[in-house]
């Protein structure tokens, strides 16, 4: 065997070491003498994971994608469980569709910030995020017209959020009014073309 392809042969090698070291966590090195891998040390690579009841609905979290679906996404917060983000809500951003921008579209590997915890089902180990917290959620609601102000009051216990702000109260006029006119023009189009 020539000098070069010995170095090529154990620089070959070393990719290997490397890769099993990343996908073990653990540390080897090559023993010269017998050809093989020998076991150094462990390294703690993966840091604890928290539970489920660590937890508390509002505690802001950023995880990493690992899972998408039809339904959402499932996002690695360092918790135990898989958090879920539905995309619904996510798509769903009214300023997104005031200034007629996209959002991004989530794929794995994507890290996301600023994540609310907005349930915890202890019994069924389940957590749900959203991009949302609690009041924008609840003017959310209202924006897509899934409630009425009347209807959050029965369960909101104040949602002083929503009617001391005059401004939202315009903004959801405002969003009310370009939603009817995207929908007249749509079947003002439609009409056109037949």
């Amino acid at each position: 065997m020539t000098y070069q392809q010995n170095i090529y042969k154990h620089k070959k090698n070393e990719e290997k070491i490397d890769e099993i070291k990343e996908k073990l966590g653990l540390q080897f090195q090559l023993n010269k003498d017998s050809q093989d891998l020998m076991y150094i040390k462990e390294e703690n690579k993966k840091k604890k994971l928290k539970k489920i009841t660590d937890f508390k609905i509002e505690d802001e979290v950023n995880g990493t994608v690992k899972f998408i679906n039809e339904e959402g996404a499932y996002i690695d917060i360092g918790c135990k469980t898989l958090a879920f983000l539905n995309l619904g809500h996510y798509n769903k951003d009214p300023n997104n569709f005031l200034n007629n921008r996209k959002k991004k579209k989530i794929e794995i590997n994507d890290y996301i910030k600023n994540l609310k915890i907005r349930k915890i089902d202890i019994l069924n180990n389940r957590i749900e995020v959203s991009v949302y917290d609690m009041q924008g959620e609840a003017c959310l609601r209202i924006l897509n017209q899934q409630e009425t102000l009347r209807e959050q009051n029965k369960y909101i216990p104040c949602s002083s959020f929503i009617t001391h702000n005059y401004h939202m109260i315009n903004y959801i006029k405002k969003y009310n009014e370009l939603k009817k006119k995207k929908k007249m023009y749509t079947i003002y189009l439609k009409k056109i073309n037949s």
